[in-house]
């Protein structure tokens, strides 16, 4: 009897493992495909009020497009970007996050002018060139963007 209890108390913890195991395979402990590009040239294509922007390198994931970069402006002014819009060999969206500043607030330029940011997207092609637009409630701003892809 002592027997059959330990054999049935396995069965059990061994039902659980393998539940716990199919719902972590399941649901997102797979990798992540990643391809990166770092070594990024913003070019202003229409830049008129003294913002300006760099990119740092951008990720494409199957999950998100995120954008990596700064903004500068004259320190001590404030700004307000509603939205910003990324342009990929014929798809155009819009940013789904931001860290940096909150879209369609004002914010205010430190003593640098310079605003670290990261930019997410829902998940895009990979490409090395793509353009953004920074919408601000006035006018909006454009940038094309090249940049190299890492070596793996």
């Amino acid at each position: 009897m002592v027997e059959r209890s330990k054999i049935t108390g396995m069965k059990r913890l061994l039902s659980v493992f393998l539940l716990g195991l199919s719902v972590s395979v399941l649901y997102g402990y797979a990798p992540v495909k990643t391809i990166a590009y770092h070594n990024c040239h913003a070019q202003a294509l229409n830049v008129t009020n003294g913002c300006n922007l760099s990119i740092d390198s951008v990720l494409f994931t199957d999950e998100f497009t995120r954008v990596i970069g700064k903004l500068y402006g004259k320190p001590h002014t404030s700004a307000k970007i509603n939205d910003i819009i990324i342009s990929i060999d014929g798809t155009v969206c819009s940013a789904t996050d931001i860290e940096g500043f909150d879209f369609q607030r004002w914010f205010q330029w430190e003593d640098s002018g310079i605003i670290p940011i990261e930019i997410d997207f829902e998940p895009l092609k990979a490409s090395s060139s793509f353009v953004l637009t920074l919408e601000f409630p006035s006018q909006s701003m454009t940038w094309s963007i090249n940049c190299k892809q890492d070596k793996k």
